[in-house]
């Protein structure tokens, strides 16, 4: 027999399960029927990987967004780059014509 645990605290890393209300979590309060997984990645694109920008998606489900939030979140923020992440647009500023600030 083993001795008896000194503690209710889990002894390492909870799985990632979906909740079905707020996504994908790993707070081990899992009633035991959900399938389990090691990454938030793995377990956002199994359940909420269905149909692509639209609420509840993965974006949504790895707290991923296109814009800023108005409240902080828990996940890091990507390392910022010098290079643009996505394609300028021109537009005219009136004075000196067509300007695209990305180039």
């Amino acid at each position: 027999p083993s001795d008896p645990p000194t503690s209710l605290a889990p002894t390492g890393p909870c799985p990632f399960y979906s909740n079905f209300i707020t996504g994908c979590v790993n707070d081990c309060e899992q009633q035991g029927y959900e399938p389990l997984y090691g990454t938030l990645d793995e377990c956002c694109f199994a359940h909420h990987g269905w149909i692509p920008e639209t609420p509840g998606d993965w974006m949504d489900c790895m707290g991923l967004t296109e814009s800023p939030t108005l409240k902080p979140t828990f996940r890091p923020t990507p390392v910022p780059t010098l290079e643009p992440v996505s394609s300028c647009m021109f537009y005219s500023d009136y004075a000196t014509g067509c300007k695209n600030d990305c180039l």
